[in-house]
């Protein structure tokens, strides 16, 4: 089987350096790697949710270096699916997050709670950090995205926000800027006009 380079495809930004300019990764290597990713992962028993991950609608950001994210969603992942949402969390997409972590309470993921997979490339191999996105609504209805690794329970949860712009058939997309010098806000946009804001940091040493 053809190898795939994966060691440098999986960028987003770890410090969002201003010298660094975020980029969306190209569809067609997005597409590879997505699908070598839900490959990798299979089903896990104890995820909190089953995610039907639609490798041929991945989306990448990078900004150099060896960091990175991608995005998976559900196949079934729709507009109707956010107007039904109720209060148990139910699974819209996988995330992967290469050399960055979501802060939880100021600081990064503790990296024993994480779900870590190894990609291997030859006699490389990379590390990353996968997690399920959920969404669900709070007692007062409103929407809420929860990051999910290891445990039942979400390490983050943060509002979901519908916008002025316009809808859009695009299931996700991922945007980021800096926001500290080791920290950052990861913006995943969900059909165009749903925002969620998460805050992302350089792993623990």
């Amino acid at each position: 089987m053809k190898t795939m380079k994966i060691l440098p495809i999986l960028a987003l930004v770890t410090t969002f350096s201003a010298a660094q300019e975020i980029q969306q990764m190209p569809a067609e290597q997005i597409t590879k790697i997505a699908h070598k990713a839900v490959e990798l992962l299979g089903s896990p028993s104890d995820a909190p949710f089953a995610v039907d991950a639609d490798a041929g609608k991945a989306v990448g950001i990078k900004a150099g270096g060896d960091t990175g994210l991608l995005a998976i969603p559900d196949r079934k992942l729709s507009a109707d699916s956010l107007a039904g949402a109720g209060k148990a969390a139910s699974g819209i997409a996988q995330l992967w997050m290469r050399n960055v972590a979501p802060a939880v309470s100021g600081t990064a993921a503790d990296a024993a709670k994480l779900r870590t997979v190894t990609f291997r490339d030859g006699d490389k191999e990379a590390k990353a950090e996968v997690y399920f996105l959920g969404i669900s609504k709070t007692d007062a209805g409103a929407l809420e995205i929860a990051l999910y690794a290891k445990d039942k329970e979400p390490l983050v949860k943060v509002p979901l926000v519908k916008t002025d712009a316009a809808s859009s058939a695009v299931p996700i997309a991922l945007d980021g800027h800096k926001e500290g010098e080791n920290s950052g806000v990861l913006v995943v946009t969900i059909f165009g006009n749903y925002k969620a804001d998460i805050t992302v940091m350089k792993p623990r040493e």
